[in-house]
């Protein structure tokens, strides 16, 4: 329903705006379509769907500048079982619109995925992202903050509680109708609340 898909946008973006520090903002949203390689993992190749607060709307634009004193927020959003990284650029726009630098992860969309390998992606990803605000060879050089989300929907939102329960450098994590994984997300939750 368009209507219930337009509440629940604009209560989990204005969660997530105060979350981020970033409720008020408005940003146009670039895009980007980028491969990061997990030198942790023998290069395992993430490559993700990228929506960014930009200069100006559309593919490749420049990275804005965050407010006096912030950073932008990290995001490593889950896709669901079988569902496609695009399926979620809505999620990922309206995110990336109030300051958020969001990745969405093309892995895991195999029939019979591993969610322990997608939260382990979820995990990298979210901490690439931060961490390239201390890359100077990053577009995101002295843009990024320290609060870094891992969250998804279905499977993606099952892995990203496993990928929370396996990184304590990640600052929070979301679930929306998150699917129990293997290993299992339950437990992985009750972990992480501890």
């Amino acid at each position: 329903c368009p209507r219930a898909r337009a509440r629940a946008a604009a209560l989990m973006t204005a969660a997530l705006g105060l979350w981020a520090g970033t409720a008020r903002a408005q940003y146009a949203v670039g895009t980007a379509d980028v491969t990061f390689s997990d030198a942790a993992r023998g290069g395992r190749a993430v490559p993700v769907d990228l929506y960014y607060p930009a200069t100006a709307a559309g593919a490749g634009q420049p990275v804005a500048q965050p407010p006096a004193g912030s950073g932008f927020a990290a995001i490593a959003f889950g896709h669901g079982f079988q569902m496609p990284a695009g399926a979620y650029a809505w999620v990922a726009g309206k995110l990336a619109a109030i300051g958020c630098v969001v990745a969405v992860p093309r892995t895991g969309g195999e029939l019979f995925p591993s969610h322990a390998q997608f939260a382990q992606d979820l995990a990298f990803t979210a901490r690439t992202l931060r961490d390239a605000g201390a890359d100077a060879a990053s577009p995101f050089h002295g843009r990024m903050g320290s609060r870094t989300l891992v969250m998804g929907h279905s499977m993606g939102g099952g892995s990203s509680l496993l990928a929370a329960a396996g990184d304590p450098s990640l600052t929070a994590v979301a679930a929306f109708a998150a699917a129990e994984t293997n290993p299992a997300a339950i437990a992985a939750a009750a972990a992480r609340g501890r």
